[in-house]
């Protein structure tokens, strides 16, 4: 239980603290339905498109723009995304994966290549695949969500609410939620100590009585 809780705490935490890259946005694409085409943190429209300047792997001192595109290749229900990164000095070297990150960690493979020909340092880094995709602008955001269907991708929404609880939480400290139960509960009522000392007094009177 513990391990999952740790899981789930940092699977929320990538909605929690998102950064965002300059992206310019080509094609908003379309919403599947299908499970595996959003999550608790972000939606994956088919045929998204959107260019990012990122290091050259021809020229590692420059910068190119890179294309990032989602697609399907697949009918099935059960299909994943397929994110896709084309460089534009390397058009007919496109990569691709399963997640947003997988082509990106392969591009930064490639840039190492690039640099140890020049007798560069390699990069070590660490890219976040949806941000360096586009998908955390603020721009995508509100279009992908604006689109046909996508009240459909219920995990998702779901995500998003609980990131604004996390909000309410961050805005008005760890506390927030205690203390407006802590309003809202009824103190115990306390039983009058008077009773208890006149039963006393009563007993002993009865007792002094009695001895006389």
């Amino acid at each position: 239980k513990m391990a999952t809780a740790k899981k789930q705490v940092r699977r929320l935490g990538r909605v929690t603290h998102k950064a965002t890259k300059k992206c310019e946005l080509v094609d908003i694409g379309k919403i599947d339905t299908r499970l595996r085409f959003s999550n608790s943190g972000y939606i994956f429209p088919v045929g998204y498109k959107s260019y990012i300047s990122y290091i050259s792997s021809e020229d590692p001192t420059t910068h190119c723009r890179h294309l990032c595109e989602i697609i399907s290749n697949s009918t099935k229900q059960d299909a994943k995304p397929i994110f896709r990164i084309t460089a534009d000095d390397r058009k007919d070297e496109p990569l691709e994966g399963y997640s947003a990150t997988a082509p990106w960690k392969q591009i930064l493979n490639r840039i190492n290549v690039g640099r140890k020909k020049k007798k560069m340092e390699e990069k070590q880094t660490a890219i976040a695949g949806p941000e360096y995709f586009g998908l955390n602008s603020l721009e995508v955001v509100q279009t992908v969500e604006a689109l046909p269907n996508a009240e459909k991708c219920t995990r998702y929404w779901a995500g998003k609410e609980v990131l604004i609880a996390q909000r309410g939480l961050a805005k008005n400290g760890k506390d927030y939620g205690r203390k407006i139960r802590e309003k809202s509960d009824t103190p115990k009522s306390k039983r009058p100590k008077t009773n208890r000392n006149k039963r006393t007094k009563s007993r002993q009177s009865l007792n002094g009585s009695s001895s006389g």
